[in-house]
């Protein structure tokens, strides 16, 4: 993503993904997605969740780094 963003907004941004993160690892991986998902939106299904990871994860390596993140995050949640 090319826009700027402001450092108050990476910072929102760095604790969501901290948060989503809950093994502290640097990615978040297709459980700790789901979870994190569960709590912002609430109920999805199984296909949905598979969905939304596919779409985050860019690199398709199985998990989501801050960059994917962020990208997901300012493409699909603040839609």
């Amino acid at each position: 993503m090319t826009t700027e963003i402001d450092p108050e907004e990476l910072e929102e941004l760095r604790l969501g993904f901290e948060l989503a993160d809950k093994n502290g690892d640097g990615h978040i991986n297709q459980e700790e997605f789901f979870a994190f998902t569960l709590d912002l939106i609430g109920e999805a299904t199984q296909e949905e969740n598979a969905i939304g990871f596919a779409e985050a994860d860019a690199y398709h390596n199985g998990v989501i780094n801050f960059e994917e993140f962020i990208n997901w995050w300012r493409s699909t949640i603040s839609d």
